[in-house]
């Protein structure tokens, strides 16, 4: 797997994170889907959908819900996770690696 450091927003300071995969069969090299990864310093990565915020500092917290206020406090995997049906919740669970 590679990966890009990026900023999403102008004068950003949180670093998003784009993967790379390749793959296996013919060895092109695409985009990777599923995890919403970004970084403060280009060394510890965080997932949105795992560290979001138990794992992180309340000064992380408060830095990203400022950059990106659309995911700040949980946004779709924490509103909706058990409220779904349980054939939803598998599917959300999947899409979001669990």
């Amino acid at each position: 797997m590679l990966s890009d450091f990026y900023h999403e927003k102008e004068n950003g300071k949180i670093w998003s994170v784009y993967e790379y995969d390749i793959d296996e069969e013919d060895g092109t090299i695409g985009p990777r889907k599923g995890p919403f990864l970004f970084s403060f310093d280009k060394k510890k990565i965080y997932d949105y959908w795992r560290d979001y915020p138990d794992n992180m500092t309340a000064e992380e917290v408060e830095l990203f819900d400022k950059e990106f206020p659309e995911w700040a406090g949980g946004y779709y995997h924490h509103e909706y996770r058990g409220k779904l049906t349980t054939e939803e919740d598998a599917e959300l669970l999947d899409i979001l690696g669990e």
